[in-house]
């Protein structure tokens, strides 16, 4: 998603990605959400060529899940930013977890839930692993070795 810079023709059509993040932690504060929002909303207004939006600000939420086990209770502004003024917040926003966040803020969202790896999952992941890192002799026999370890 890099926009006009795309290697692919149709990606070239559409506007590039600038990627605003936030790690999660059980100490993170309202404040600093609030302060991602606003870098990646000051983005927004520096990088507004004539009509045509080139670059579009995204805010990353990673470990949103640690945040809102915080004392400080940070995910409490987050109603505010992703509905203001009840319309479309001003930036787009993603954010990853570990476990599901409490219903009020999972209903302004898209939620998308992976199940846990199976055994072969693993195994799989990494072989195909150890072939990028070895080359591609790599096969399921190292692998169990690795995992007997």
């Amino acid at each position: 998603l890099r926009g006009a810079d795309s290697v692919h023709p149709f990606l070239q059509t559409l506007p590039g990605i600038h990627i605003v993040a936030f790690q999660g932690t059980e100490q993170s504060t309202s404040e600093d959400i609030q302060a991602v929002f606003e870098k990646a909303k000051r983005f927004a207004r520096r990088n507004i060529h004539t009509n045509a939006i080139e670059i579009l600000p995204l805010v990353l939420l990673d470990e949103i899940g640690l945040a809102e086990v915080s004392s400080h209770n940070p995910l409490k502004v987050l109603h505010s930013l992703l509905e203001p003024n009840g319309s479309l917040p001003d930036v787009a926003v993603i954010g990853i977890s570990n476990w599901a966040l409490d219903s009020a803020k999972m209903s302004r969202a898209i939620h998308i839930s992976r199940p846990e790896p199976s055994e072969d999952d693993l195994k799989l992941t990494t072989e195909k692993i150890l072939q990028s890192l070895c080359g591609s002799g790599t096969n399921s026999h190292q692998v169990d070795r690795v995992g007997s370890r």
